[in-house]
């Protein structure tokens, strides 16, 4: 576990070389070049500060929290070997690992889609390499999918224009990939680099900040500008310049779902008169899809709209509720019913699909002809004459 904890601190402190390499700043051990432990940082679960988050590099291998507590025994990287304190400390630190190696992986995508733009022609990256487009070639290189691709396109764009506008590059005097140009960054190879002196004054500039910081990380970045990007040329830029200074700071402490909601609920706020437009594009997508039978099952997709989907799972979940972990009833009747759904031997999706097919019986029983008109669906079983008079004896022999 000591060996895992010491990898951990070797990893970040590689990345952080790394990054400030990137950045044009000097050797190891020239002046431009900072000290591990002189990094920034958020507190950890223990209140302590480090390298962009919990701990810095020599803390997370020299204190008692990362002691085996199976012996001392240096190659034990079992899982097992740690405290319920370590696990929480450690996932937190692989996930901040995770982030600034993510922020890399946007810089690398944005610069690859920046050598495959449109006007290069056939002279661009990703045609030279046999792709359409660069998102093909970045899923081919990473094997990642299509939609990942695009994303790490989209946040280190924007992250790039970010630096640009803010007259420094990825490397010094190196250019900066972005949709827009490129701008070299005329500091000294050798002074130091800071964070908050890479981004501008852009619209998405707090976000670029909050991922260099390793506050927010790709997928909550993307989230944001996915939701506010369309919107941006119908805002002021002072006001969506505020609106992405408070979704950095609260993207710091909520997760990616809670960040996305925030993002769209400010979106209708900023653009209240593209709201309807936005719900009427939704409910356009709507479908029921249905496939051919295959073993004698049958496949149906459905992509629901908002308001049907608060319909239909609503209803769903509110008939599972004992399964899905409700609230408790105080009526004797409902809790025999709740108890009786909790000891249901089907799986939840096999429930589900049983709670939907009774309520569609339900409404067609009750259905006055305004919608079935006048045929209404039912099961029949057709048996020939002949086999229905048939006399077997008990073992099915006539």
């Amino acid at each position: 576990m000591t060996q895992t904890m010491h990898y951990l601190a070797e990893a970040r402190g590689a990345l952080v070389q790394a990054g400030y390499g990137l950045r044009g700043s000097g050797a190891q051990g020239s002046p431009g070049q900072p000290d591990l432990h002189d990094l920034p940082g958020q507190p950890g679960l223990d209140g302590s500060t480090g390298l962009y988050g919990s701990r810095t590099a020599a803390d997370a291998c020299s204190s008692d929290a990362c002691v085996a507590p199976l012996g001392h025994d240096p190659v034990d990287t079992t899982l097992a070997a740690f405290t319920n304190r370590q696990l929480l400390e450690s996932t937190v630190l692989v996930e901040e690992i995770s982030r600034e190696l993510d922020v890399f992986k946007a810089r690398f995508a944005a610069d690859i889609a920046w050598r495959s733009r449109p006007e290069l022609g056939n002279a661009g990256l990703a045609s030279v390499e046999g792709h359409l487009n660069p998102e093909s070639l970045l899923r081919s290189l990473t094997r990642s999918s299509f939609q990942d691709a695009a994303r790490r396109i989209r946040v280190g764009t924007v992250l790039a224009e970010s630096e640009a506008s803010a007259g420094a590059g990825l490397g010094g005097g190196a250019e900066v990939a972005g949709g827009s140009g490129r701008a070299g960054g005329s500091g000294d190879a050798g002074a130091e680099v800071d964070d908050a002196s890479l981004v501008g004054a852009g619209p998405f500039d707090a976000i670029a900040s909050a991922l260099l910081g390793g506050d927010l990380g790709v997928e909550g970045a993307d989230r944001v500008i996915r939701a506010l990007a369309p919107v941006a040329a119908a805002v002021e830029p002072d006001v969506l310049r505020q609106a992405t200074n408070t979704l950095a700071v609260e993207g710091a402490t909520c997760n990616t779902d809670e960040l996305g909601t925030m993002a769209r609920g400010v979106r209708d706020t900023l653009d209240r008169l593209g709201v309807a437009d936005r719900e009427r594009h939704l409910r356009e997508q709507r479908s029921l899809r249905k496939s051919a039978v295959i073993d004698g099952l049958r496949r149906v997709t459905l992509v629901l709209d908002p308001e049907s989907d608060v319909i239909l799972t609503g209803a769903i979940e509110a008939a599972m509720s004992p399964r899905l972990g409700g609230p408790r009833f105080a009526d004797t009747q409902d809790q025999d019913r709740a108890a009786r759904m909790v000891d249901d031997p089907r799986s939840n999706e096999q429930m589900a699909l049983d709670v939907l097919i009774d309520l569609v019986r339900i409404g067609v029983d009750r259905d006055d002809g305004t919608i079935l008109g006048s045929v209404k669906p039912a099961l029949r079983v057709t048996i020939p004459f002949a086999d229905l008079t048939r006399a077997v004896d008990t073992f099915g022999h006539e």
